[in-house]
Parts: C-alpha cells; structure tokens; sequence
C-alpha cells in the first residue's frame, strides 16, 4: 500500500486502470517523490502511439481521470463494506 497525500493508494487499483486500457502496455513503473508526489510511467503497447502527440496527451487525461475515479469508488466501496457510510 502507498500512501500519497493521505491517501491509501494499492498498487493493484493502479495495475487495473492502466491494464484496462488497450493503448498500454505491460509494463509501467510507480514512482514516489515524497509523501506528495506519485508519478507514473508507462510502456506503450504496439499499436498505443500512432505518432499524434495529442493523442499521447489525451490518453495521459485518461489515465489520470480513471486513477482518481477508480481509487475514489473503491474507498467508497470499503466504506460501505465495513458500514461506514452514511446513512447505512
């Protein structure tokens, strides 16, 4: 587990975002600067650049839009498996 502005990131939240996509490919490197700043680089899979840099920018949105959305649904989730939401 990392643990990244206070929040719990599992490096298996990030391998199933990242496999999900077909632009990318096996292998991607996490890496922590601080207790602040995650960085994440990514191998492309063959067919992931077609040699439009805007693509690259919009599929790097992507990820990022998936990373932040996929870790918020999954603490959601704990939170409601272990009867911590509200209202339940």
């Amino acid at each position: 587990m990392l643990i990244v502005r206070g929040v719990n990131i599992y490096p298996q939240q990030i391998e199933r975002v990242l496999m999900s996509l077909p632009q990318i490919g096996s292998n991607y490197l996490i890496q922590l600067e601080g207790l602040d700043e995650m960085t994440i680089k990514v191998e492309l899979a063959k067919a992931g650049f077609d040699g439009q840099v805007e693509h690259l920018v919009k599929l790097q949105s992507v990820i990022a839009e998936r990373l932040r959305t996929g870790a918020s649904r999954e603490a959601q989730g704990r939170a409601r498996a272990a009867g911590h939401v509200a209202g339940e």
